[in-house]
């Protein structure tokens, strides 16, 4: 049990530092920069691989600390909107991932 919680608590904080950095990446193309925030896939990765509990928290935090830290997005009324958007985000992929079955696909 105590594996699994390290490697969770590792993984929900590299998912963290991609969501913090990620969307510099897109920011230096200016076409694409204003249409696309890729602050998303990171959370929604987060709650397919360490579950929703980790998807929630780390939808939670992300946009609060890049605020504080960078200052993009705006705290009010963008940051605190973005909160609630990628904690359901990450809750809800976490949860539907656990639901429906995998399906299996052979392709021969």
């Amino acid at each position: 049990m105590k594996k699994v919680l390290t490697k969770n608590l590792t993984l929900s904080g590299l998912f963290l530092a991609l969501a913090l950095l990620l969307p510099f990446v897109t920011g230096q193309i200016p076409s694409i920069g204003s249409k696309l925030l890729p602050m998303h896939i990171p959370i929604l990765i987060c709650g397919f691989v360490c579950g929703w509990q980790y998807g929630l928290i780390v939808g939670l935090i992300a946009p609060v600390f890049r605020s504080m830290i960078f200052g993009m997005p705006p705290m009010f009324p963008t940051a605190v909107a973005m909160t609630f958007e990628l904690a359901a985000y990450g809750c809800l992929a976490g949860i539907f991932y656990k639901l429906f079955p995998k399906k299996m696909f052979l392709f021969i």
